[in-house]
């Protein structure tokens, strides 16, 4: 019999608001042709708040794919053994009595996925 439970939920510890989000393309893009548009695309968004795995600062530098890629991977595992843990907690239950768990990462840079 299939059962679901609450979600367990982890989100990075740094944070970047809508409106720090706007700034920020406003500084890094000045005289953009269309950077408008661009501004008009994050608030249309409706995300009021990004949480990012490192400072925005190091997330800009994009130091290329394959690096980006082993950041994104190193922090999904580091989180992953306490949500698991989280989502058994809520489903009061052990891993033996499971099938399955489904596992949701967004904006990510790994391929493959981590559950490919």
């Amino acid at each position: 019999m299939a059962t679901l439970c609450r979600p367990a939920i982890a989100v990075p510890e740094h944070v970047i608001t809508m409106q720090q989000t706007l700034d920020l393309a406003r500084e890094t893009h000045a005289g953009h042709p269309q950077r408008d548009l661009v501004l008009r695309l994050i608030q249309n968004t409706g995300v009021q708040t990004r949480h990012l795995v490192q400072p925005i600062e190091e997330t800009l530098k994009h130091p290329g794919f394959e690096l980006r890629n082993r950041v994104y991977e190193a922090e999904a595992k580091r989180r992953v053994p306490d949500v698991v843990r989280q989502a058994l907690a809520h489903a009061e239950t052990d891993a033996s009595e499971i099938d399955l768990i489904v596992y949701v990462s967004c904006t990510g840079f790994m391929m493959p996925s981590l559950t490919a």
